[in-house]
């Protein structure tokens, strides 16, 4: 029997209409009905007495609690140890999953039949598994562009876990790329893994028939401050998702085969310090100038996506104050960084917004690695920016933190980062 083994599997993850959507809070209104299905895709190895499984769900992103539950649900079906690394595509057309003020609801009866069925793709990936080899490809796609900075960093890279049976039948592929999938806006009410929809859709249907065992998973990179080139219609997404597969089919075509001879997985908890919050005073002024305004918009007739935004001001700056009076503001935040190893190949999981640079540079501390960073991995705790970020402000750093939670990260965390995801793909 064959010692490195590979599965692939996907379950529709589609939630009915009626269920809130989340990633703009410009968006008003539930979901009206489904324009392409939201799916759970998972990849299984096995070689050894090691599994590890990869799944791509397409979300805006798991939490903790989730991604805990799932494993257990994983762990008791299966039987046995088996490592599960889970990446959210983070689609801004799929449903609220994780607490974003005034983003959306979560339903907590579809989470659970998520959790579920997030495990069964799994499962059923790992009850198909058969003798495998992998190659490893690489392209270059120019879909992204960074949001922030004019011609600021970007990662063209393509990267193409190529998997094939050991009579070579196409079996899946890994696709690495870094750009939100926000083609579609806040106007959109319809259900859809945006872009990557027509990627994965365009691959398997050149190498699977349209999906006849051939499964490919479009893994997010390092996204958090790169947008499409491009936006507004399902015709910019088939297009951009199009372009995204040509790139992938030529790395595909490029793939060199490597060697496994050995898979291994770990994972490390880090602390990522948090700003230092107001004053009890400061924050009181906050609540009140907060307030006034929501309460001025609502009696003035002011629009409703400014009077929504206005309420998740009111909200932050009220939780805050209670806590900073409680005594209950954290001062650090703990999160999983997961990593596996196949061959030369790596996979590091990093929970949350990662930027461009960042991403960039943990490639480039790891040469001779082929590496696979993903973005949203496991949990999506904010934004992760870089040192130069925090100088320049904007969004990501001055205002994503009061929907996310309470308090940004601080300017040290893109070393931290940095040293945490390198030494852990290291260890391996």
């Amino acid at each position: 029997m064959p010692s490195f083994l590979a599965g692939t599997a996907r379950v529709d993850i589609t939630p009915p209409a009626g269920l809130d959507m989340t990633g703009f809070i410009a968006r008003l209104g539930p979901a009206t009905g489904t324009h392409d299905p939201l799916w759970a895709r998972a990849f299984v190895v096995e070689q050894d007495g090691t599994a590890l499984a990869l799944v791509a769900a397409d979300i805006l992103g798991f939490d903790r609690h989730s991604t805990a539950a799932i494993r257990r649900i994983v762990h008791r079906r299966v039987g046995r140890p088996i490592d599960v690394m889970l990446a959210a595509t983070h689609t801004h057309s799929g449903p609220a999953t994780l607490f974003l003020r005034h983003c959306g609801t979560v339903d907590a009866a579809w989470m659970k039949a998520l959790h579920a069925r997030v495990a069964d793709a799994v499962c059923t990936a790992y009850s198909r598994l058969t003798g495998a080899r992998v190659s490893i490809g690489s392209g270059e796609a120019t879909i992204g562009i960074n949001r922030r900075v004019a011609g600021g960093p970007t990662d063209p890279s393509v990267a193409v876990l190529r998997v094939e049976t050991t009579d070579g039948r196409p079996l899946g592929a890994v696709v690495n790329y870094a750009c939100h999938p926000v083609v579609l806006g806040s106007d959109s009410r319809l259900w859809s893994a945006d872009f990557p929809a027509a990627a994965n859709a365009a691959l398997e249907q050149r190498y699977g028939a349209g999906y006849d065992g051939f499964l490919s998973l479009f893994i997010n990179g390092a996204a958090g401050d790169i947008n499409p080139r491009e936006r507004d219609t399902f015709e910019v997404a088939d297009r951009l998702g199009t372009e995204l597969a040509d790139a992938a089919t030529g790395a595909w075509d490029r793939a060199t085969a490597v060697e496994v001879t050995a898979l291994r997985g770990a994972s490390r908890t880090v602390t990522l310090p948090l700003s230092p919050p107001p004053s009890l005073d400061e924050a009181h002024d906050l609540l009140s100038e907060y307030g006034d305004k929501y309460e001025t918009l609502k009696q003035e007739g002011g629009s409703e996506v400014a009077i929504k935004v206005a309420g998740a001001m009111a909200s932050w700056a009220a939780e805050l104050y209670k806590r900073l009076r409680d005594g209950t503001v954290p001062s650090s935040i703990d999160a999983e960084f997961q990593a596996f190893g196949l061959g030369p190949v790596r996979f590091i999981a990093v929970p949350g917004e990662l930027f461009s640079a960042i991403g960039l540079a943990i490639k480039q501390a790891c040469q001779g690695l082929n590496v696979f960073v993903v973005g949203y991995g496991n949990e999506d705790i904010g934004y992760l920016p870089t040192r130069q970020a925090f100088q320049q402000g904007g969004y990501e750093v001055a205002d994503a933190h009061r929907y996310y939670d309470l308090l940004p990260v601080t300017p040290e965390t893109e070393n931290i980062v940095i040293e945490a995801a390198v030494g852990l793909i290291n260890s391996l």
